[in-house]
């Protein structure tokens, strides 16, 4: 998913709550249409990530925000669906959370070092497509 935070925020953490929120709208109609389909959702709510204490703090309610003014009525909308267990916020460093890789500015040389790992699924498949390939097709001798 991509798109741009349509408020002005004041903080990281507002932002991140703003990204975990705008995920969590989307993924909503998703979980009704998996249990539909006989898919039922974990019972202590879907998985959703975050490398910023402060905004899993707030959402959990384990931190109190001090300047509640500047934060967005509807964020509370996602601290209501983690409280009534929709969705459950788990913090991970930002080395662990593979999506923070295309938000950063890198250098070239930790493009090729990270590569492998966005790459990897699909160069298996393309080895195991080769494999079959050769599988296939009768040997010259």
């Amino acid at each position: 998913m991509c798109s741009t935070i349509k408020n002005v925020v004041a903080s990281a953490a507002e932002a991140e709550i703003a990204s975990i929120y705008l995920g969590c709208q989307r993924a909503c109609p998703m979980q009704v249409l998996l249990a539909e389909l006989g898919h039922p959702q974990p019972p202590d709510g879907t998985p959703v990530f975050t490398d910023n204490r402060t905004a899993k703090g707030i959402l959990t309610s384990l931190c109190r925000q001090k300047l509640s003014k500047a934060f967005d009525m509807r964020y509370y909308w996602i601290k209501y669906r983690i409280k009534k267990k929709q969705f459950k916020l788990t913090w991970r460093p930002g080395v662990d959370n593979m999506a923070d890789y295309f938000s950063k500015h890198q250098p070239p040389w930790y493009h090729k070092k990270m590569r492998y790992k966005y790459l990897q699924k699909n160069r298996k498949a393309h080895e195991d497509e080769d494999a079959h390939k050769d599988e296939d097709t009768p040997r010259k001798k």
